[in-house]
């Protein structure tokens, strides 16, 4: 049998807001350490780590609160 590789993740919020500059979401990104930008070495599995990351490590409300959480996600992914 296999051993899966776990790595850390870590989530980055970006805050978007409306036009009366209230906060209405995060979108939530990718990232695979301390940095600020997104260094992914498959995106469909970053994709898989940011969502379990978001659900089932750290939960969804405590990353976005009552806010609206979005997600980049690849067309195929989706499908999947």
């Amino acid at each position: 049998m296999s051993e899966l590789k776990m790595h850390p993740v870590y989530v980055g919020r970006q805050p978007i807001f409306d036009r009366n500059e209230k906060i209405i979401g995060f979108e939530l990104l990718f990232r695979s350490g301390h940095t600020t930008v997104a260094e992914f070495y498959d995106e469909h599995a970053a994709t898989h780590d940011l969502l379990r990351a978001a659900f089932v490590d750290i939960g969804i409300e405590q990353l976005v609160g009552q806010h609206q959480a979005f997600l980049n996600l690849t067309r195929a992914f989706f499908h999947n």
